[in-house]
C-alpha cells in the first residue's frame, strides 16, 4: 500500500501469492499494510514539519502541537 502525504491510498499491491491465500487473510494483510503505510507516512510528515519548525528558528517539540 502507498500513500500520498495527505494519507490518501496512491497504489496498493496485490501479488498472486496473496490471492492464493483466500479473501480472509487477504483482507487481513492488506488491513496490515495499510496501517504500516499510514504509520509511516505520518512519521515522515512529523519529520518534515520538525525540520520546517527548526528551519524557522521555533524550540525543539514546539511544532508537534499540543499534548492530548
Amino acid at each position: 500500500v502507498t500513500l500520498s502525504g495527505n494519507q490518501q491510498p496512491i497504489r496498493t499491491e496485490i501479488t498472486e501469492a496473496a490471492m492464493e491465500l483466500g479473501p480472509e487473510k487477504l483482507s487481513f494483510l492488506i488491513n496490515e499494510a495499510y496501517k504500516d503505510a499510514h504509520q509511516k507516512s505520518v512519521l515522515a510528515m512529523k519529520e518534515r514539519m520538525s525540520d520546517l519548525a527548526q528551519s524557522l528558528g521555533m524550540p525543539p517539540g514546539l511544532s508537534e502541537g499540543p499534548k492530548q
